[in-house]
């Protein structure tokens, strides 16, 4: 075989070799062209969107603390109002309100970014994401005692994928979140702005629809929107933690104050006790007599008038506005032992009114002997001031109390000479616990 021949037919291979890498280059850089084109800016909002979504439930689930002079709480698990696409001087700031029914049109409008403390995002084609936000989880500007933030709330957003709901069964949207994309044939986006500017929608329903529901789709000439979203059980779910902690923290600053304290002795007895004394056992008892005299904790008490109205029938005799019973005077025979002094509080019965009552000040206090129920509401369950001294400090915090969290909570005690059964944790015993709570989903 001819050398010379050899070398030419290298040549001309390795020429082939670089042509055809030329054309898979050329094919290559094509399909990133197509692939910038059709895809990039799609895949940049997306992560501008997963980026807010981030930031509205870290945002929410850090809440925490008391505002204003009505002691408004700063409660997790709720959401900002959008910001006003024409505000003018603090663009990127939640609207003041957006919570009543008749606000719906402001339960839509700009992410916030500044109420967030983020930078301002933009989507792949540089416009502001937009957000729409349900009111069951929506910030409020003062205390609504008609509306709760806790384990019963519903999320009641829609949004559609064709006919099929994505936010059935439970998965309802406490937030949606747009990428509005390039403006379509007949969008004009100048001041005033409008959704309508920016939303369009799919298969006769529309984003730009004020309180939804939404839809997604594919890409055409009259539809681009992007969404997702944040449900309802993702922020109650997230806050599991949060819960958790607050509640550890009540039960450790009630056992810490069980250890200093010593059992509040009676006091020393000016009359005999009176023979109605007032229990737990006797919440059935018939409504009581005006001037009907009883005695309770070591004091003689008189109700005010007729107690005809079950729920006051059933409260227990205690200094406040809103008991209808006057203590008159101590005593000490036939109520002489002071309280048994335990760790923990007892829990609550959740099969009582006022247990189950949405009114955060009504009554809802720890059972002597119960073994399992739910956390007591009831400050005065949480501070011991009727059993021990010195009484324990430490108090709920008020969105826990406000929002009637420990409805939401399953709590059981071995203490005392009742409360006595070991607990069963997955099969094992578990000799060693003296409590145990579980979070409701």
């Amino acid at each position: 075989m001819s050398p010379v021949y050899s070398r030419q037919a290298g040549a001309t291979l390795l020429i082939l070799l670089l042509v055809m890498m030329s054309v898979l280059a050329t094919l290559l850089v094509s399909n990133l062209r197509s692939r910038n084109a059709q895809t990039l800016r799609r895949e940049q909002s997306a992560a501008a969107i997963q980026t807010a979504r981030q930031a509205l439930l870290a945002w929410s689930l850090s809440r925490d603390g008391d505002v204003g002079s009505n002691s408004r709480a700063l409660t997790p698990a709720e959401l900002p109002c959008p910001a006003d696409p024409n505000e003018t001087f603090n663009l990127g700031t939640s609207r003041s309100t957006c919570n009543t029914e008749a606000s719906v049109y402001s339960r839509t409008g700009l992410l916030p970014w500044k109420t967030l403390g983020i930078p301002k995002l933009m989507d792949g084609y540089g416009e502001p994401l937009w957000y729409s936000v349900d009111r069951s989880f929506v910030v409020r500007t003062r205390f609504d005692e008609s509306r709760k933030v806790n384990s019963d709330s519903f999320a009641l957003l829609q949004v559609f994928s064709g006919s099929n709901e994505l936010t059935a069964n439970g998965e309802g949207a406490a937030v949606v979140i747009f990428s509005a994309g390039p403006p379509l044939a007949g969008q004009v986006r100048a001041s005033p702005y409008t959704v309508s500017q920016y939303l369009e929608g799919v298969a006769n329903q529309s984003n730009a629809t004020l309180g939804g529901p939404y839809i997604i789709g594919d890409v055409s000439s009259t539809f681009n929107d992007q969404l997702a979203v944040l449900t309802g059980r993702d922020l109650i779910d997230g806050g599991h933690t949060r819960l958790g902690a607050e509640v550890v923290r009540q039960l450790e600053q009630y056992y810490l104050a069980a250890q200093r304290g010593v059992p509040i002795q009676p006091p020393a007895g000016v009359t005999d006790c009176l023979s109605g004394v007032w229990s737990s056992l006797k919440q059935n008892d018939p409504p009581y007599a005006f001037l009907q005299e009883l005695s309770y904790k070591n004091y003689n008490w008189i109700a005010n008038s007729n107690i005809t109205n079950p729920k006051y029938a059933r409260l227990a005799p205690k200094l406040n506005i809103n008991n209808p019973w006057t203590r008159r005077d101590a005593c000490g025979a036939g109520t002489s032992e002071p309280p048994p002094l335990t760790p923990y509080p007892y829990p609550a019965d959740l099969a009582t009114l006022n247990c189950q009552d949405d009114d955060f000040l009504a009554d809802c206090g720890s059972e002597l002997n119960r073994c399992v129920g739910i956390l007591p509401r009831t400050q005065t369950s949480w501070s011991g001031s009727e059993i021990m001294t010195p009484a324990n400090l430490a108090s709920q915090a008020t969105w826990f109390f406000q929002n009637v969290w420990h409805r939401g909570v399953f709590y059981a005690v071995k203490q005392g000479d009742f409360c006595n059964l070991d607990f069963v944790v997955d099969g094992a015993v578990h000799a060693e616990l003296d409590a145990i709570f579980i979070i409701a989903g």
